[in-house]
This record gives C-alpha cells, structure tokens and sequence, in this order.
C-alpha cells in the first residue's frame, strides 16, 4: 500500500474520531487514527492501554511482545493488542515500520444479544502473531456515513476472520494435527495422552506424532502446553482464582508442574505474568 493510500485513509477515518458508532447493540469509538514513521531506534518499553491497538505495517518490519511472547511483524501484516495486555515494541537497532495506527473502544449500546459479545470476545483474546487484515476495505466509502459503514465492515471483517478455523488452525482442518488440535482443544483441561489421540484417530502412536510434527514442527504435547497456557492466562487476567485452581482447570496434575511450564512458555511466573497483565476494574 502506498503513502498516499495510507495517508487517504487515516484522513477518511480522522472524521470518525470521538463519534460513538451505533451497531445493533454495540457502540464503536475511534479514538485515534495516524500514520507512523519509526526508525532504527524508536522503541516503546513494555506499557498497557484499555483500548484496543491495531498497527498495520506496510513496509519494514517490527518486533512486538504482547504478554511476554513476541513476534516479528513484516511489511503489509497486521497485530492487534487488546485492553489491559502489557506489550512492547523494538527494531533491535535495526531496520524501520511505517504504517497505521488505529485505536478504538467498544461497549454494549444495549441489552440485545446480537454481536457485542461476539465482538469483545474475540477481540480481547490476544493473537501472539500478526495476520492479513485486509486493510484495504477502510478505503471504501466517500461520504462520512459510508466511512462509518465501511470501518464496522472491517470489524466484523477481521472478527470472522479470526473466529474462522482456517485462521485460528496453521493446517488444512482435514489433516491429520487439524483433527488432533481440534481435541486438543475440546479435551485439554482433561488427562489427555498421545496414545489417546491416536486411538480416537485409528492410528499408531508413532504415526501420529510423526506426522503431527511434520505439518506443524512441534510436538503433540508442545501444542497441547500451548493451549493449556492461553487458558491459563485468560483465567489469570478475568478472575481472581487462586493459581493451584487455575493450574487444575487446565489439565495439569499441580502447580508446581503448571508454574515450571508457564515459565517455560511464558518467561515469567502465573503471579508474575497476573501482576503485569491484570485488567483494572472499577
């Protein structure tokens, strides 16, 4: 996308600003949009907000960590940081971005069921990577109401996207770790051994996890520690039970088991990552 492009769309969402969007029973508010310019050595240290970010790079590269896991992303990719999730930002020294920056809150506009929760769900779930976000539908529209039109569509664009299970699976659903993932996932809070799988799945133990590490390069149990931690942090974030609880209610035997392999996947302690992370309430 070029500068032009970039700059058009920023000034298009720029009217947008503090105007509370109505949307069946969600109010969206744009609170920021700009264009960003970041040499080698601008960084922003490790800080959290409680609105949404969303950053599109559309040249260079930037390393960002949300929640003590990092990621690299590259020209024409996106991320997005949802309230409360501590994060950080760094060229290493090296390199540059330039891109778009775009901050917006959503509340409930009223009691109705239809897509809020949907809405805040989806997106306060962290995504530890970045992602095609199809920027390119923020440029429809002329007039202001067709600009408002036109950034609820990306919305809910990017909300479907990410509640797809081509986008929240890295394989072909079909295939082999699809179906085992897709366990995982139901099952992870439970005892769960490979042997199990394997016979949900009518194959051996060795085929299994040769060829689950074929399409996915981790182990069974690397992806199965994955998800247990992802829940693990919600559950350290929204609620106030205790660690030992938390550690039991997804899948593992103890907490000092459960503290060894949090540090391991997340660099830092359940307590740790619960004092720099926990969202303020009123």
């Amino acid at each position: 996308m070029t500068q032009a492009e970039l700059n058009g769309i920023v000034q298009k969402l720029k009217s947008l600003i503090t105007v509370p969007i109505i949307f069946q029973d969600t109010e969206i508010e744009l609170l920021d949009a700009k264009t960003v310019n970041h040499d080698a050595l601008w960084e922003s240290k490790t800080h959290h907000h409680p609105w949404f970010e969303f950053n599109y790079i559309s040249d260079g590269s930037l390393y960002t960590t949300i929640a003590g896991n990092e990621f690299c992303a590259e020209a024409e990719s996106s991320f997005l940081i949802p309230p409360g999730y501590a994060h950080s930002h760094t060229h290493y020294g090296k390199g540059y971005d330039t891109g778009i920056c775009l901050r917006w809150k959503i509340d409930r506009a009223s009691k109705n069921d239809v897509c809020f929760e949907k809405l805040n769900r989806t997106f306060r779930q962290p995504h530890f990577h970045s992602f095609n976000s199809n920027i390119e539908l923020l440029m429809q529209g002329e007039t202001h109401l067709q600009t408002q039109l036109s950034f609820v569509n990306w919305l809910l664009h990017v909300c479907e996207m990410w509640n797809s299970e081509s986008t929240l699976l890295p394989v072909h659903k079909n295939s082999v770790s699809g179906q085992v993932i897709m366990y995982l996932n139901e099952y992870y809070s439970k005892v769960i051994t490979v042997q199990d799988i394997a016979s949900s799945l009518n194959m051996s133990y060795r085929s299994l996890s040769r060829n689950f590490k074929k399409e996915t390069g981790i182990t069974v149990i690397e992806k199965l520690n994955e998800i247990r931690i992802a829940a693990a942090k919600n559950l350290l974030i929204s609620t106030d039970l205790p660690i030992s609880e938390i550690a039991t209610h997804v899948g593992f035997a103890n907490e000092y088991y459960f503290s060894n392999t949090f540090k391991q996947y997340s660099a830092a302690t359940p307590s740790g990552f619960r004092k720099n992370n926990k969202r303020k309430t009123d």
